[in-house]
């Protein structure tokens, strides 16, 4: 986490890096997951045992000891469920390997496979980082069934426009976004990358997706 303070009277609470740029998901630069079989049955696993956990905790004292713990066991879960590329990269990264390489290297072909050929070439330098970390996912929708026990079909739209989302960062962003998770409530990605200082790019600019979604199509 990125120490800046300000003590001056009245701007004890503003946060200079909420100034750090933060550009948001573009939803039309995005192919849909193609669910096979498998993914599908792995998914509605995670969703049993987010009903699950959900009403264990509800009948669990204040002083039960191993929450973070089914955190942790339903986010192993999550390591089964497919991701979706964002079309985003951190500043770092563009900068280190140029925007053209990175753009030719990850805008089509299932990212899982981008990212191992990519690798072969350049060593393990860069990876892909959960928009949504999957402990804190798990935190989420824990609590989100407790209060409102949301279907299969609900929970595998939210995987698939939310929760799948992944952006491409440095190991080294990777680790110091890990870190502050752990260190520090996770309240939203915008929030977790500022404080971080991390800088996501858009590989596509807004004529481009245009083309690129035409191009899905034919």
């Amino acid at each position: 986490m990125k120490n800046i303070s300000i003590s001056l009277p009245g701007l004890e609470d503003y946060n200079p890096l909420a100034a750090v740029p933060y550009y948001e998901v573009n939803p039309h630069s995005l192919s849909n997951i193609e669910w096979s079989q498998k993914m599908h049955m792995d998914c509605k696993y995670a969703h049993i045992r987010i009903k699950e956990l959900a009403e264990k905790h509800s009948n669990l004292s204040n002083d039960y000891p191993f929450i973070k713990r089914d955190h942790r066991s339903l986010s192993q879960i999550f390591f089964d469920l497919p991701i979706k590329f964002t079309n985003r990269a951190s500043r770092s990264v563009i900068n280190d390997f140029g925007i053209n390489e990175i753009r030719n290297s990850f805008i089509r072909n299932s990212c899982e496979y981008n990212l191992k050929k990519f690798r072969k070439k350049h060593g393990k330098v860069i990876t892909f980082d959960h928009e949504w970390p999957r402990q804190q996912t798990a935190r989420i929708l824990i609590h989100k069934y407790q209060n409102f026990p949301f279907s299969f079909e609900y929970f595998h739209k939210q995987w698939e426009t939310k929760y799948s989302f992944v952006n491409l960062v440095t190991t080294e962003e990777n680790s110091e976004l890990s870190s502050h998770t752990k260190a520090n409530e996770f309240t939203d990605p915008k929030t977790l990358y500022q404080n971080c200082i991390v800088v996501l790019e858009n590989l596509l600019p807004n004529r481009e997706i245009v083309k690129y979604n035409f191009a899905k199509y034919k």
